[in-house]
């Protein structure tokens, strides 16, 4: 495979939901970040820091903007230029738990996502969209037992690719 198994920078809310509960359900260790708003990867929970949140979460900076948007005093930006970085994945732990579950269906037998009216702090409009995202990810649910037979009779290698990690490596 040769890159984009996932995309770290536009990731639905139900598999969001996900990811954190495997972190937690895997039990993985605390993770420090180098950032003022969050610190450690238990600050990216939902009920810390909402689902479809991350944008205002996420570190800013003026150092990628051109003599352009110096001179018209452009505000600071993401540091991922990532025009969907409402769920963008930030930590290790979760890189890992989102490969987890995108390759195998044994980690979803353990979550149970909610109904969207439970999940805290979201609006009309985002309680519409996680309805439409959770009907997306059921369909993609269907298949993941014939991917997790795919690789368990084929050889596979992977590298990993911009949208594995990030789009911005400066």
């Amino acid at each position: 495979m040769s890159g984009d198994q996932i995309y770290a920078d536009d990731v639905c809310g139900p598999m969001m939901y996900a990811i954190r509960t495997v972190v937690d359900l895997l039990g993985f260790h605390e993770q420090e970040l180098d950032d003022e708003k969050i610190t450690c990867c238990s600050d990216l929970a939902p009920d810390i820091t909402p689902i479809y949140g991350r944008t205002e979460r996420l570190p800013h900076t003026t150092i990628n903007h051109g003599l352009f948007k110096k001179l018209i005093g452009a505000k600071p930006e993401p540091v991922f230029s990532s025009c969907t970085t409402d769920n963008h994945l930030i930590s290790f732990n979760e890189f890992i738990a989102m490969y987890l579950l995108v390759w195998s269906p044994s980690l979803w037998q353990q979550i149970q996502l909610p109904e969207a009216e439970d999940v805290p702090f979201l609006t009309t409009e985002q309680i519409q969209r996680w309805n439409h995202e959770q009907d997306e990810l059921n369909a993609f649910l269907e298949g993941l037992p014939a991917v997790r037979r795919l690789f368990a009779h084929i050889p596979t290698y992977m590298i990993f690719d911009d949208h594995d990690v990030t789009d911005d490596l400066t």
